[in-house]
C-alpha cells in the first residue's frame, strides 16, 4: 500500500497558492482581472502564472506541519512508498520540496487542476485503490472515501476518517 500525502494545509501549514492570490488582489486587483476576465485562464492555469512569479526566498521548513512528519515518521514501515499529490503547479511543489527525502515521489498539477475527484482519478490511475491518504479539505472528501486508509489532518490532530465512519 502506498500513501499519498496532500500538499497545502497538510504537508505545509499554509496555501502558498492563496497567499499569492490575496497579495495580487491587494497590490494588483487589475491583474488578476486580466487573468479571469480577459484571458479567461482556468484556475490551473491562473496557480501557473501567480506562482510562477513568486519567488519564494526564504525557508519554508518553519511551515511544514511537524505533526504529519512526525505521522509519516511513524508509519513509513507500513507503506511501500510515500508520495505528495498537491493541486499547487508541478513546477512549484517540486521547487519547494526538492530537498526532502521521505517523498518518493512529487505530482502537481500540470493540465488538470489535481483536486477532489481530479486528484483521486490521478491516485487512482497510478496506483490503484490500495492507498493511504493525509489531507485538510473537504475537496478531499472522495480521496477520503475510496481510500483504504484515510486521514484528517487538522490544526493539532490526525484523525482517521475510517475509523469514525466506520463506528457511527
Amino acid at each position: 500500500m502506498v500513501c499519498v500525502v496532500d500538499f497545502d494545509g497538510t504537508l505545509y501549514r499554509n496555501d502558498f497558492f492563496l497567499e499569492v492570490f490575496f497579495k495580487t488582489l491587494i497590490e494588483r486587483p487589475f491583474y488578476l482581472f486580466k487573468l479571469f476576465c480577459i484571458k479567461k485562464l482556468k484556475l490551473v492555469e491562473v496557480k501557473k502564472t501567480l506562482l510562477n512569479n513568486y519567488h519564494v526566498n526564504y525557508d519554508t521548513k518553519f511551515l511544514m506541519n511537524e505533526l504529519v512528519i512526525n505521522w509519516l515518521e511513524l508509519h513509513k514501515n507500513k507503506y511501500s512508498k510515500i508520495y505528495l499529490v498537491s493541486a499547487s503547479p508541478d513546477f512549484f511543489v517540486k521547487h519547494i520540496l526538492e530537498n526532502q527525502k521521505f517523498l518518493d515521489g512529487i505530482f502537481g498539477s500540470t493540465e488538470i487542476n489535481l483536486k477532489g475527484i481530479a486528484k483521486l482519478n490521478f491516485i487512482l490511475n497510478r496506483w490503484g485503490e490500495d492507498f493511504a491518504y493525509l489531507g485538510d479539505s473537504i475537496d478531499d472528501a472522495p480521496i477520503f472515501e475510496k481510500a483504504k486508509e484515510a486521514y484528517k489532518v487538522t490544526i493539532n490532530k490526525i484523525i482517521n476518517v475510517k475509523s469514525i465512519s466506520q463506528t457511527n
